[in-house]
């Protein structure tokens, strides 16, 4: 029998650090996620360690710390990494102080840039060594163009992430991943991001907060989970903001968190065993199995031809089920097949 993990411990009494995205995490918008600020100022009283990670660059940390202390969950400065920080942190440790920069984006990429000795410009006039790329509402033409001719004149391009798009309530918007993909076409010349997904600032903020065993933890499975992943820290999927049930169970190698919760509650409750055996899934009292290629929940059909528009079922099934979905996806050759109904978990 494969006991893909063993453990009836809490999660957080196995890490020391919780590095924590913000949208769909802690907050929607401006509004606090249902029980992420109660639960997170629990466990920070109990002394397990709080860091929060954003690949939004235009923010500097304190006006982040501002937001999340006003929706009461007291936090400072130096406990927000943005994707501009963790950019300025890459410049630093590849050029001397002083080194000319163009930068474009939002407060926050300009502050963090002088904060490791940076000087900034605007233009390509002052021959920069490096063009670094971050997001802001004023971005257009002409910031754009000034990026491409430093870039042909010999500059390094570095983006502070490649978000195509940017979530807003009316919707989805142009991201900063989208404005760089129209500098990198116009130069033919490679960009290095230091946000999410990439290692780098997970690596970066492992190192800030001497974190022996962290635990990340994110909504997008192609940005929280992977950079995560790719960093060796293990991590955690919560269903308040954008990736699905669906979207777990379909998810790439890369992109499959360690562990999975509904909400940040799922923190101090007891993680049960998963225990997968030949086509067989247990995660406490829940049992998910396949036979014959048909998905078997607790011993009934997970029908998919059911007239409804989802299908509840409990943590742990749902637990059980992204396993057995994961291991069927691993063990095939000529990738999955399966077809599911829109599943939703009722906690």
């Amino acid at each position: 029998m494969n006991n893909f993990l063993e453990t009836s411990q809490t999660l957080v009494d196995q890490f020391d650090y919780l590095m924590l995205d913000l949208d769909g995490v802690c907050y929607l918008g401006a509004q606090p996620v249902p029980y992420a600020i109660k639960t997170l100022n629990r466990l920070n009283s109990n002394g397990l360690g709080l860091f929060y990670i954003t690949n939004n660059s235009s923010r500097v940390p304190s006006s982040v710390s501002e937001q999340l202390t006003g929706l009461g969950l007291d936090t400072r400065p130096d406990q927000i990494l943005t994707s501009a920080q963790a950019t300025a942190q890459r410049i630093a440790e590849i050029y001397p102080r002083g080194s000319v920069v163009l930068a474009l984006g939002g407060e926050g990429v300009f502050e963090a840039l002088q904060s490791v000795g940076m000087k900034v410009v605007t233009t390509a006039d002052g021959d920069p060594i490096a063009v670094v790329q971050g997001w802001s509402r004023e971005i257009g033409w002409a910031q754009l163009s000034e990026a491409v001719l430093a870039i042909k004149n010999g500059a390094r391009h570095f983006a502070t992430n490649l978000d195509a798009t940017l979530p807003t309530e009316r919707g989805e918007t142009i991201g900063n991943g989208s404005f760089v993909a129209a500098v990198s076409n116009a130069t033919g010349q490679p960009v290095l991001s230091s946000g999410k997904p990439e290692d780098f600032i997970y690596e970066a903020a492992q190192k800030l907060t001497r974190s022996v065993c962290p635990l990340a933890i994110g909504d997008r499975l192609d940005t929280d989970i992977r950079g995560a992943n790719a960093a060796g820290i293990p991590s955690m999927h919560v269903l308040t903001g954008v990736g699905r049930v669906n979207d777990v169970l379909f998810a790439k190698e890369t992109d499959r968190p360690r562990f999975l919760a509904a909400d940040l509650r799922d923190l101090d409750t007891p993680y049960p065993n998963i225990v997968c055996d030949d086509g067989v899934v247990k995660c406490g009292d829940d049992v998910a199995s396949v036979a014959d290629g048909i998905i078997f929940l607790n011993g009934e059909t997970l029908d998919t031809s059911r007239d409804k528009d989802c299908v509840e079922v409990s943590l742990n099934s749902y637990r059980a089920l992204a396993h057995l979905v994961w291991m069927i996806s691993d063990s095939s050759t000529e990738g999955i097949n399966l077809v599911l109904p829109r599943i939703e978990v009722i906690h």
